[in-house]
């Protein structure tokens, strides 16, 4: 009962379409891989490279802080010996878990 004609052509348009289909997929997946931020996260370059800049910035005080300090140059409070203790130890982590990574 069916149509040779109409079962082939619609064979052929099948086919067209999962080519279409394989090839969309494909570019989706290699736009996903270049856009995706946390893929650059994996070089343990860029990790370290983070890591420098955050330390850099919390080691160097900030201009409105160095006004207001009440404590003389050079005495460090608890406080701060605490924190600045917890995060090189947490960009220490960092490195290492960068440099084992490779």
């Amino acid at each position: 009962m069916t149509d040779p004609n109409v079962t082939s052509r619609i064979a052929v348009a099948h086919g067209n379409l999962t080519a279409k289909l394989t090839e969309l997929r494909r570019r989706e997946t290699r736009v996903r891989t270049a856009l995706a931020p946390i893929r650059h996260l994996a070089n343990p370059w860029v990790r370290i490279g983070i890591a420098a800049v955050i330390g850099y910035r919390l080691g160097r005080p900030s201009r409105s802080r160095a006004r207001l300090e009440t404590a003389p140059a050079g005495v460090e409070t608890l406080t701060h010996a605490v924190v600045r203790a917890s995060l090189i130890a947490l960009a220490q982590a960092f490195v290492r878990r960068a440099l084992d990574d490779r």
